[in-house]
C-alpha cells in the first residue's frame, strides 16, 4: 500500500503585523521528500506518528514535506503558493497511491487564501 504523506502547520494570528513568509518556515521545520521522514521520525508530531504506524502496518509512505513554523501572521501569498505547489508537485509524482496522509493545524491563513491548509 503506497500512501502519500506530509505535514503543514502553522497558527497565523490575523491581527498580528508580522507576515509570515518561507524563512519563518526554514526557521521552525522545512524538510522536503526523504529529509522529512529522516527529520520527524521519533518526535512528538502527527508525521511521527504516521511513520511510526506505517512502520508497523507495513505501510509505505511517500514522503512529500513537512513544514511547521511558529505562530505569526498570515502568510505571504506567493510564498503560500509556492510551498502549496511543492506539495502538490511531489504528490503528482508519487504516481499510483492509495491515500494520503496530511498534518494539518486548522488555523493557517494566507493573506489571500482565509483557510490556508483547507
Amino acid at each position: 500500500m503506497h500512501v502519500v504523506t506530509g505535514m503543514l502547520v502553522q497558527e497565523s494570528n490575523t491581527f498580528s503585523p508580522r507576515p509570515s513568509d518561507r524563512a519563518l518556515f526554514a526557521s521552525g521545520c522545512l524538510l522536503f521528500d526523504d529529509a522529512s521522514f529522516s527529520g520527524m521520525a521519533g518526535r512528538r508530531t502527527e508525521l511521527a506518528g504516521f511513520i511510526a504506524a506505517a512502520r508497523r502496518r507495513e505501510v509505505e509512505f511517500v514522503p512529500t514535506i513537512a513544514a511547521w513554523a511558529p505562530s505569526s501572521g498570515p502568510m505571504v501569498p506567493s510564498e503560500f503558493h509556492h510551498l502549496a505547489e511543492d506539495l502538490l508537485e511531489r504528490i503528482t509524482r508519487a504516481g499510483e497511491i492509495d491515500g494520503v496522509l496530511l498534518a494539518l493545524h486548522g488555523a493557517w491563513v494566507s493573506e489571500d487564501e482565509p483557510e490556508a491548509d483547507a
